[in-house]
């Protein structure tokens, strides 16, 4: 009867322990509230289960400063009851346009084979519905997104297409959002006296021909692709001594075309800047 007795005693005495542990547990965690906030825990006294009471309580605003629109997501697990609080998120929203689609009709174009490689400059019209969004961040990541309004926006723009070329790929340049420079051109051709080398060789060492034009290059860098309206599709391969600030020379065929173009104002669309034309 003794091992039996034993057994009991160690038994009530197990169970004493385990209750106060389990009313020490409770103590501590049964009136706090835990919240995390920006990946930081923290608990407070009292059971608080709403944003408004928690924007009282003095304890969590002596450390932190709630936004307006903050909201609080529930903990998903408790600790049987014991542990119980919240997550705080940090609530903003931001509205953007969302290009849906566009529609384009080419009004009217012209082919050109005269300067250095085939273009087609073409008069577009064009349509494009755009949806304003507004986006929801729960703590800057998107949580939810919904259309305002739709609207489309209807535009006439020039734009110069280069067809694929000796292996290179189909290029298309809205001439609209190109660099523009107004500029004042003259004119030089292959064998032109008045010319460096006698115009057959550019500074970059290219064979003089129609569509290489010669710019200063604190304006136009060198190997900028251009398009002059009336002249075409040119490339920046060349300079002169007299081609300072806003001047371009314009390559020709001869000195009938040259005199065309002689101290005439014309508007200069900056393409891109690549290796060759």
């Amino acid at each position: 009867m003794k091992a039996p007795r034993a057994f009991r005693s160690l038994l009530l005495f197990s169970l004493l322990v385990t209750s106060t542990v389990c009313y020490k547990i409770y103590s501590s965690f049964g009136n706090r509230t835990f919240i995390t906030f920006h990946g930081k825990e923290m608990s407070v006294n009292g059971r608080i289960s709403d944003i408004d009471t928690l924007r009282t309580c003095p304890e969590f605003n002596n450390k932190f400063k709630l936004s307006k629109n903050a909201i609080i997501v529930p903990y998903p697990f408790n600790f049987f009851g014991i542990k119980k609080g919240f997550r705080i998120v940090s609530v903003r929203t931001k509205t953007l346009d969302n290009m849906v689609s566009t529609d384009e009709k080419v009004l009217w174009q012209r082919k050109s084979r005269t300067n250095l490689r085939p273009y087609i400059l073409q008069k577009v019209f064009s349509k494009t519905l755009i949806n304003e969004l507004k986006i929801t961040y729960h703590d800057d990541f998107p949580a939810m997104g919904s259309v305002l309004r739709s609207h489309s926006v209807e535009k006439i723009y020039f734009r110069l297409v280069l067809p694929r070329n000796a292996g290179r790929p189909k290029e298309i340049f809205d001439l609209s959002a190109c660099k523009k420079l107004n500029m004042l051109a003259t004119a030089y051709y292959p064998g032109d006296p008045l010319a460096w080398r006698e115009g057959t060789t550019t500074y970059l060492g290219l064979k003089m021909r129609r569509g290489i034009v010669a710019v200063d290059p604190e304006v136009i860098p060198l190997k900028t692709r251009v398009f002059v309206p009336g002249y075409g599709y040119g490339f920046a391969g060349d300079t002169g001594s007299a081609i300072i600030g806003r001047r371009i020379d314009l390559g020709v065929n001869d000195a009938a075309e040259e005199k065309e173009w002689m101290h005439k104002r014309v508007r200069v669309y900056l393409l891109d800047k690549t290796g060759t034309w």
